[in-house]
C-alpha cells in the first residue's frame, strides 16, 4: 500500500512537470523585432491583444492585426482604404523570428 502511494505521488509529479514544460514551450511573437541585415529601418511590433505595427521606413508605421495558429502567422494591414492580408510560416530560433512565404525567408531580431 505504501509503495502504491509513492508510485502515485511520483506519477503525479511527473505529469505536473510535463504540463509545465509543455506550457513553457509555446512560442510567442509578442514584442518588438527589427529586420536582420536591413539597410533601411524595417520593424515589427506584436502586442498581446492581436494588434501591432509594421515599421516600413523612418517614421512610417502601419497598424496591423494578427493571429497565430500553430506555425502560421496571418497579418492584416489596412491603409488608404485598402486591406491586405499576408500569411507566413514562422519559427523562433535563438532569439530570431523567421518568416517564410513563397520560399523567401525574412529574419527579425528581437529588440
Amino acid at each position: 500500500m505504501k509503495q502504491m502511494k509513492r508510485f502515485a505521488a511520483a506519477a503525479l509529479v511527473l505529469v505536473l512537470a510535463m504540463s509545465l514544460i509543455a506550457c513553457g514551450s509555446k512560442k510567442s511573437i509578442v514584442g518588438s523585432w527589427t529586420m536582420e541585415g536591413s539597410e533601411s529601418v524595417s520593424s515589427l511590433e506584436f502586442k498581446d491583444d492581436g494588434t501591432g505595427t509594421i515599421g516600413v521606413g523612418e517614421g512610417i508605421n502601419l497598424n496591423i492585426t494578427y493571429t497565430t495558429e500553430k506555425d502560421k502567422l496571418t497579418m492584416i494591414t489596412t491603409y488608404m482604404g485598402q486591406t491586405e492580408t499576408e500569411e507566413y510560416t514562422y519559427s523562433i530560433k535563438n532569439g530570431k523570428l523567421i518568416l517564410e512565404s513563397d520560399g523567401v525567408e525574412i529574419t527579425y531580431v528581437k529588440k
